[in-house]
C-alpha cells in the first residue's frame, strides 16, 4: 500500500487510507488513541472516522509489521496519545 496512500480492503468496496510514516504518532496523539488505550496504534482510517489499529501488545502477523510496532512502541510509553469510536 506504500506510505500514506488510499486503496481499497479486498474486494469490499471500504477504503483505507494508510498515514504517511511520518504522521502516525501525530495522528494517533490527535485522536487521543494511547490515553483510552496504550497497546493501540492506529495506522490508517477509512476516512469515516473509524480506526485501523496495531494491537502492540500482541504478535504481529508478519515481520514487516513486528518490525514496525517494536520500532514506534518505545515512542508509546508515557505519551498521552489515542480512541476508537
Amino acid at each position: 500500500m506504500g506510505n500514506g496512500r488510499k486503496g481499497r480492503i479486498g474486494y469490499s468496496p471500504q477504503s483505507i487510507y494508510s498515514y504517511p510514516a511520518d504522521l502516525v504518532l501525530d495522528t494517533n496523539e490527535e485522536r487521543s488513541v494511547q490515553e483510552h488505550n496504550p497497546d493501540l496504534l492506529a495506522f490508517a482510517d477509512n476516512g469515516g472516522g473509524e480506526l485501523f489499529l496495531f494491537n502492540t501488545a500482541e504478535p504481529q502477523p508478519s515481520p514487516e509489521v513486528s518490525e514496525l510496532v517494536q520500532q514506534v512502541k518505545p515512542l508509546l510509553n508515557g505519551s498521552d496519545c489515542c480512541v476508537v469510536e
